[in-house]
């Protein structure tokens, strides 16, 4: 079981003993009193009022063998499972200690599709991919609620989901287990989901908490707008309803690379280790001017492994399409001259543009799962095989 974990709300790194609890008790000798490390956090001007955070938990024979039974309250003497971070007092997942903890960072500029693709993904990955992988996703805490309100509803009402604003979404965090061929869990791990308004990557600010989980990530999948490119635009022009010009996506990459470099402290001749995933969002806007027999244009086949042929064909036609597109050529030196591992993708989460009527006309995901496979794959949760 892991020894440490990093908090997936302040992004500080713990040994698991560290670990605190809340009593969870409705006994008046444990009243609400003021949280001052919560409220800290989520930066209120009233203390917050919660439950009492156990420091000094009373001894139990459990509490030598596992942190993660149970504890009692030094003043109530009940007993409690709610697990919180010792440095912003927020409410762990409660695996932390039994599953290993990874980030994976969806960023990108306003606009780019962010929320979408994240709400798409977890739909694909617990109606499609458990199936083919023999896995499954259950939702930790209140991530089934984030979701449900923040994005299914939405597209169950054939809306995109709304841009998300300033301020910040609780990361959505889910336990996704593997299951061996004799039915026993193979490897488990908890995953965490942000989704931040893209006006946060418009400067590589350290001390941003929306900016930390990017250089605390196991993953990066960077989305970027095709329509935002100059070639791409005047090539469509009058053929399909252009959002306004963004934040160029060099910009939102550079200002990427510069808080990872900053952050780990790394040298100019060293590259970024992260694996990141660049990937053209929207992809099906512009099917008219790729060949048909693309396979951006087609869905994905990974029948229970990272089929490798499918994604170097990916890779490969992506990066052609953006030397087809002159200024994603120098994007593509920037990414190779900063990351160790990258690969280029193209997704269409909607499947098609939803234009000024804001509607979707048919929910059609294509390539969405692409990008986290292949971080699942680089960080060795999930094999590769070529079909």
């Amino acid at each position: 079981m892991p020894k440490k974990f990093t908090c997936p709300y302040c992004f500080e790194n713990f040994a698991v003993k560290k670990v605190q609890h809340r009593c969870n008790s409705d006994v008046k000798a444990c009243a609400l009193e003021p949280d001052d490390k919560l409220s800290a956090f989520e930066n209120l001007s009233t203390p917050k009022l919660e439950k009492r955070v156990i420091e000094k938990p009373k001894f139990s024979l459990a509490s030598l063998f596992s942190f993660n039974k149970k504890v009692k309250c030094d003043q109530c003497n009940e007993t409690t499972f709610k697990k919180v971070c010792p440095n912003c007092h927020n409410n762990l997942p409660r695996t932390i200690g039994k599953e290993k903890s990874v980030f994976f960072a969806v960023v990108g500029a306003r606009s780019t599709g962010k929320s979408n693709y994240i709400a798409v993904l977890i739909d694909q990955l617990e109606n499609k991919l458990c199936t083919k992988f023999n896995s499954d996703l259950t939702g930790l805490e209140n991530a089934r609620n984030i979701y449900k309100d923040r994005y299914k509803s939405y597209l169950d009402n054939n809306t995109p989901v709304p841009q998300t604003e300033k301020g910040v979404i609780p990361p959505m965090n889910w336990s996704l287990k593997f299951l061996k061929d004799n039915g026993k869990i193979g490897k488990s791990l908890t995953i965490s989901f942000f989704d931040t308004a893209g006006e946060q990557l418009d400067c590589a600010d350290l001390l941003h908490r929306e900016n930390k989980y990017i250089y605390n990530s196991f993953g990066i999948i960077l989305l970027v707008d095709p329509l935002q490119l100059k070639t791409v635009r005047a090539r469509l022009n009058g053929n399909i309803d252009l959002d306004d010009v963004n934040t160029a996506p060099n910009q939102v990459l550079e200002n990427v690379i510069a808080l990872i470099q900053q952050a780990r402290g790394l040298t100019g001749n060293q590259k970024i280790q992260i694996p990141i995933a660049v990937v053209f969002s929207k992809i099906d806007a512009v099917y008219d001017i790729i060949d048909e027999d693309n396979p951006l244009r087609y869905t994905s086949d990974h029948e229970g492994y990272f089929n490798l042929h499918e994604f170097n064909d990916v890779n490969t036609n992506m990066q052609s399409l953006l030397d087809e597109w002159n200024e994603g050529e120098a994007f593509i030196r920037k990414v190779e001259t900063a990351f160790k591992h990258y690969a280029f993708f193209g997704v269409s989460a909607l499947g098609c543009h939803p234009g000024k009527a804001n509607k979707i006309a048919h929910l059609e995901p294509k390539r969405v799962e692409d990008p986290f496979l292949w971080l699942l794959h680089k960080n060795k949760f999930i094999k590769a095989k070529k079909k």
